[in-house]
């Protein structure tokens, strides 16, 4: 995984079989995600400031699925994860961390959200969840539910 101007992780994460099994290999499915331009900011280290890597329009690539960047996540991880999708009680332990997309400052590590919220540079050798953003082309509707886990959202 190396950073510079192009994201192995972003760009490894656009490739086909991603978009196939996020969208169950269903055509349909498969164009209702549209390709967006994603920002990974500038280097980032501790004690930056997250609010200026969230409007940094820096590091830019093209796809339809992208990655969570620092700072956009910083809360506790969702409720449907933290209790195992209903089936226990909340606990944190439960999520795993995640790679996000902002670059690190330094070139061995990435930026990974822990399951508290917290972002810690990992080495890039290890290996983490990947929690993607995908793009929805405007022209799709939801037709029901309210995005909980018993009434999901359907488009």
């Amino acid at each position: 995984m190396a950073y510079g101007t192009n994201c192995t992780l972003c760009t490894t994460i656009n490739e086909e079989p991603f978009i196939n099994w996020i969208s169950n290999n269903n055509e349909v499915d498969k164009n209702k995600l549209v390709s967006t331009t994603w920002y990974r900011g500038d280097n980032f280290d501790y004690g930056d400031n997250y609010k200026t890597n969230l409007e940094s329009t820096s590091n830019s690539y093209e796809g339809r699925i992208g990655l969570i960047r620092v700072g956009e996540i910083l809360s506790e991880q969702s409720e449907t994860i933290l209790s195992k999708k209903h089936l226990s009680e909340n606990n944190h332990q439960y999520a795993q961390p995640f790679w996000n997309a902002t670059p690190h400052n330094n070139s061995s590590l990435a930026w990974s959200t822990y399951s508290v919220g917290d972002a810690y540079g990992y080495s890039i050798q290890n290996k983490n969840a990947v929690r993607p953003v995908i793009m929805i082309s405007p022209d799709v509707q939801i037709t029901s539910g309210n995005g909980t886990f018993n009434s999901p959202y359907e488009i």
